[in-house]
């Protein structure tokens, strides 16, 4: 026969495995954005247009890959994760140049004072990170839970004003998908099959107001 005790720690544990998981707080790398390219590598014309292009608005994670053989290069910018950044980049090179030459890293824009040889870093993007500064932190409601999510890309999602973390939470990453479906329309049938496979497409939660806060 339980006891009242044990019957009470049954009922805690119960809650604990179905409760949401805890959020840590995303990293923030700062303002600031550093850009490196390569002194190895000489640009084609229309790949150093490009350039110019991808340095007009400056955002971290950015990756700049170019064909050493065509006159083809492909960019992206704002990623919440360096390496797949790095790695959408190159896809994207080797996608637009059918099969021709050699994709090689040309550029970066990682954040002020990050190595240039940093491996791994994921957080918020700059973009991310504005609008989790901006947008969300405004919207926020103290009598109602919000939630924001990120995309390991450059999507987002925000909520606010919930009376329940768990709706908090959903609703944030619907808007997070719905901004992944909508960057999903602009590729090609084996640009969406890699994107989802690589995991791109999913959100998560990073970081959750309740109403005490």
């Amino acid at each position: 026969m339980k006891t009242k005790r044990s019957a009470i720690c049954a009922v805690a544990s119960v809650f604990l495995a179905t409760a949401a998981p805890l959020v840590a707080a995303p990293t923030d790398f700062g303002p600031e954005v550093s850009v490196v390219r390569s002194d190895a590598i000489t640009l084609k014309p229309n790949q150093a247009r490009h350039f110019a292009g991808f340095l007009k608005q400056q955002s971290y994670f950015g990756a700049f890959y170019v064909n050493d053989t065509v006159d083809f290069s492909f960019h992206v910018k704002g990623f919440s994760d360096l390496n797949l950044a790095r790695q959408a980049a190159l896809k994207g090179c080797q996608v637009v140049s059918k099969g021709q030459g050699t994709c090689r890293a040309y550029g970066e824009m990682l954040p002020r004072g990050m190595a240039p040889d940093t491996r791994e870093a994921s957080g918020l993007g700059s973009g991310a990170r504005a609008t989790f500064l901006g947008a969300y932190q405004k919207k926020q409601r103290a009598e109602g839970y919000g939630a924001y999510a990120i995309s390991p890309a450059y999507q987002a999602g925000m909520s606010f004003g919930w009376a329940d973390e768990a709706e908090a939470r959903a609703t944030a990453i619907s808007y997070c998908e719905a901004e992944v479906a909508q960057a999903l329309t602009g590729l090609n049938i084996e640009g969406r099959a890699w994107a989802k496979s690589k995991g791109l497409t999913r959100c998560k939660v990073v970081d959750v107001t309740t109403p005490a806060e």
